[in-house]
């Protein structure tokens, strides 16, 4: 189990115009608040998407048991307390009173059993909740949840994966649920008009906080540049993400507010391992030595980028130093004859569009100065992840966001993890991410990850490029709220100064 891995991959779709129900003008009298997402919504059924422009607005439609703060402590949301079971394999969660889904029903613990019973037969979830045994409802506002064995980063786990959906609406609404979703979260789902923009209006009867702004527009822009015009002459109030290259221009001008967000949203070079060629480990060496990261980050981010040699960030639990590889193309030159290809190579690199295409062409060029001719193979982007998912690829460039805990990674370097989109098994690394995940003793867990942060260092599973900084924009009048690490924000933390 782990939080909800978000993949990371720009798509480009053309620059459309605001819903008339905008008022014109982004923030037209101050109870409007325009956001630009970088692609259309697929659904806003949040077990059946593993994207992050969907999770960017529904994330304001629904609420969750638990939440992480800023500091990555666990606080209540819908479950105002909870209490964990002696032997460590039990949690019983009691619920808010009172609190109404937006088509007037109340909650109960029956909503929430239907949400995680849904969660762990989704596609996209399903591996995530893989420790849970039964989930049941003691009565109207007590929640169970038994696991196999003890899970420390249980609740942890919960934020970002379980989001509580009204039963009686789900299944009302069928296949079509996700247009008409209802929540219990500050925002609720007004209309959805395609490739063009999402409408929300505030829940007034929200059991929370009031959002101070009443009408939230979710408009499509493909094309960073085109967002930040729109930004700039007002059509807009606040986009996600800009292009490094905009950072000066953005921080020089009074009218906007630059906002830097370091993420937990790994870029790297993903390899087959499950065929020929990268199932040699030789191989796959030589790539992690023949790829210079420095450059890929200028390339890609403007040097908005932290480098990276292990696949753990800095910023979650678990990590540690790795004796990691470097940039020499001439021990990469060595490996690769020692993985038996003296007279080089050739390869198809996938890739979509965005920043991850500048970084296939930044490995391309690394690769060419070793003997390996890469083909850059651009794709879109649901069927680029499809090749990916069934192995039907060399190399690709990917990013992901998996959670602030080292066993959430699980779901990408783990035997069957349904974003181990590498196709690597090894029984050790399952055993390690089993063993760190069933621990109560941190101490031991960090021993844990760093013996297997080295494991998969040393079988050069992926390519480890870079964290990247993520850079968004706004109004300067416009008081925007914490922006987490995988890039979520609450509207209802937005005002108008």
């Amino acid at each position: 189990m782990r939080s909800r891995v978000i993949l990371g991959a720009l798509c480009a779709l053309a620059a459309v115009a605001v819903l008339a129900s905008c008022g014109g003008k982004g923030g037209a009298g101050k109870d409007t608040v325009t956001l630009v997402v970088g692609a259309d919504i697929a659904t806003l059924d949040p077990i059946k998407s593993a994207s992050l422009v969907d999770s960017q607005v529904f994330t304001n439609i629904y609420d969750q048991l638990i939440k992480l703060d800023k500091t990555g402590t666990v606080v209540p949301s819908l479950a105002e307390s909870w209490a964990l079971s002696d032997d460590g394999k039990s949690y019983a969660f009691k619920l808010r009173k009172g609190v109404k889904f937006h088509d007037g029903s109340v909650l109960k613990a029956s909503d929430v059993v239907f949400s995680f019973d849904s969660a762990r037969k989704s596609p996209y979830l399903e591996g995530q909740f893989s420790e849970i045994v039964k989930v049941e409802a003691v009565d109207d506002n007590t929640v169970k949840v038994e696991l196999s064995a003890p899970f420390s980063p249980f609740l942890g786990s919960l934020n970002g994966s379980l989001y509580i959906m009204s039963e009686a609406a789900v299944k009302k609404g069928g296949e079509a649920y996700g247009e008409s979703p209802v929540g219990t979260g500050p925002y609720k789902f007004v209309k959805h008009e395609s490739g063009v923009s999402v409408s929300l209006v505030r829940n007034d009867e929200y059991w929370g906080a009031k959002a101070p702004v009443k009408n939230a527009v979710f408009k499509v822009i493909g094309d960073q540049n085109t967002a930040l015009i729109a930004l700039k002459t007002g059509e807009v109030d606040f986009i996600y993400e800009v292009p490094a290259i905009s950072k000066a221009d953005i921080a020089g001008n009074a009218k906007l507010a630059l906002y830097e967000t370091p993420t937990i949203r790994i870029a790297y070079v993903i390899m087959n391992t499950s065929a020929k060629p990268f199932n040699n480990v030789a191989l796959r060496q030589a790539m992690n030595y023949a790829i210079d990261k420095a450059k890929a980050i200028t390339v890609a981010t403007e040097g908005m980028a932290t480098a990276v040699d292990g696949v753990f960030s800095k910023d979650i639990f678990g990590y540690s130093e790795v004796r990691g590889y470097g940039y020499d193309p001439a021990k990469a030159k060595e490996l690769l004859a020692k993985a038996g290809y003296t007279k080089g190579l050739t390869v198809t690199l996938k890739a979509v569009a965005g920043p991850l295409a500048k970084v296939a062409q930044s490995v391309q060029e690394d690769l060419s100065k070793i003997g390996v001719t890469a083909n850059i193979d651009m794709g879109e982007r649901n069927a680029y992840f499809g090749s990916l998912a069934k192995g039907n690829y060399e190399m690709g460039a990917i990013s992901v966001s998996c959670g602030n805990d080292a066993d959430y990674y699980n779901v990408i370097l783990q035997t069957g993890g349904q974003g181990n989109f590498s196709h690597y098994s090894n029984p050790k690394v399952d055993a390690l991410f089993k063993a760190g995940r069933e621990s109560t003793d941190k101490a031991k867990r960090l021993e844990t990850y760093k013996e297997l942060a080295q494991l998969l260092s040393d079988e050069a599973v992926i390519v480890p490029l870079y964290y990247p900084v993520n850079l968004s924009a706004a109004k300067a009048n416009l008081k925007v709220g914490y922006i987490d690490p995988i890039e979520l924000l609450a509207v209802s933390e937005m005002s108008w100064k």
